[in-house]
């Protein structure tokens, strides 16, 4: 169960993706209470915001940055809360590398664009920063060998090695991959 607080204008949103019961405050105001795990999407002003949230009774504060037209995530877990900034696609910085080491040919899909890499092969994709979402397969494409999130912090000089049965493996100090875990 939840309730949105009346507000004027709103630009973006807030996705309160929570994996315990939690409750969101602004402003000392009560936005949204869930008393099970769940999801919920605020409508928000744009700008800075600050959060307080509650997991099992502790008061937590969160620091976000509401895009203009867009959508920033906070996620409550078991062990944290994190926060994203929002993904700005607009704005291509540079180019990631993809290789293959080993001996056979991969397909892997990076924010729904389908690639297929033969070993030895190398692809440079201009990527924004932010997350963008990842499988790697064998070439039929039957066996999924990892499946998650590239975070692009900055992509000049991040280069995601492939090997056969193996999750990625991320070079170069602006990337990383987050496996979904499921």
């Amino acid at each position: 169960m939840w309730f949105l607080s009346p507000c004027v204008a709103f630009a973006g949103s807030v996705i309160i993706d929570a994996a315990v019961p939690v409750e969101v405050f602004l402003n000392d105001e009560a936005l949204a209470r869930l008393y099970v795990p769940g999801v919920v999407t605020l409508p928000m002003d744009d700008g800075p915001r600050r959060l307080k949230l509650w997991v099992d009774g502790n008061p937590h504060e969160v620091s976000i940055d509401v895009p203009v037209a867009g959508v920033t995530t906070v996620m409550v877990g078991k062990n944290g809360i994190t926060a994203n900034a929002p993904n700005p696609t607009a704005i291509p910085v540079g180019a990631v590398e993809f290789r293959v080491a080993g001996k056979g040919e991969v397909m892997f899909t990076i924010d729904d664009q389908r690639h297929h890499l033969a070993p030895g092969a190398t692809l440079k994709l201009e990527l924004t920063k932010g997350n963008h979402t990842i499988s790697v397969r064998d070439a039929s494409g039957t066996q999924i060998w990892a499946k998650g999130l590239l975070v692009v912090e900055e992509p000049r000089g991040v280069i995601v090695q492939f090997s056969e049965g193996r999750m990625p493996e991320v070079a170069g100090t602006g990337g990383r991959f987050v496996p979904d875990g499921k």
